[in-house]
């Protein structure tokens, strides 16, 4: 079996065991038992770890399913119910407007390009205002919140985390500092300005 190797039997999936795994099963049997829909850690052995599946879909299958403002306010409710538990990111320590500003990046979308539009199912003329609102009361964020630079803040952070990690030779990012893929994820910051006149 290889590093990457994913055995799926049934609703269980199988794979390699890393040396972090018994944290990350106790991190997920702490949210699983506080009833988030995260994989239910089963067991770990020598070699592999097993957790049972999430039900749904992943990956492009799942964006049918944020194409309405009642699906962009239940994805802010989740995430609320999660920073309701601790503030996370990344599995380290950050603000919760991080979390949020990923969230509206992608369910806004701060997104202008019309065949990426679409193969979301989204309309290029898609309510940004309204989703953003929906997600917002979603969360029941409380207060001012100024969403394009929150949003510009979080790109520029983990652009500047993938060149960081990247140049002190973690994989993936230092593959993807080499393919240039920084430069390239530079260029949404100019399309969440470009956006900002339609959400503000």
């Amino acid at each position: 079996m290889t590093e990457r190797e994913v055995v799926v039997d049934g609703d269980v999936v199988r794979r390699p065991r890393k040396p972090w795994t018994l944290t990350v099963h106790s991190l997920l049997r702490h949210l699983h038992d506080q009833g988030l829909p995260v994989p239910e850690p089963l067991d770990t052995d020598e070699h592999f770890e097993f957790v049972r599946l999430v039900p749904g879909d992943g990956g492009d299958a799942a964006w049918p399913h944020q194409t309405t403002t009642a699906a962009v306010a239940s994805a802010g409710a989740l995430l609320r119910r999660v920073h309701d538990l601790f503030d996370w990111d990344v599995a380290r320590p950050a603000e919760p407007v991080s979390d949020v500003a990923y969230a509206l990046e992608w369910l806004a979308p701060f997104d202008d390009d019309v065949q990426q539009l679409r193969r979301r199912g989204l309309r290029p003329d898609v309510d940004r205002r309204g989703r953003i609102g929906a997600f917002l009361d979603g969360y029941r964020w409380d207060g001012a919140f100024d969403v394009v630079d929150a949003v510009l803040a979080r790109q520029q952070r983990a652009i500047d985390e993938v060149v960081w990690l990247g140049r002190a030779g973690h994989e993936p990012q230092r593959s993807w500092v080499a393919a240039g893929w920084p430069d390239r994820w530079s260029e949404k910051l100019v399309v969440t300005e470009r956006l900002r006149e339609r959400v503000s």
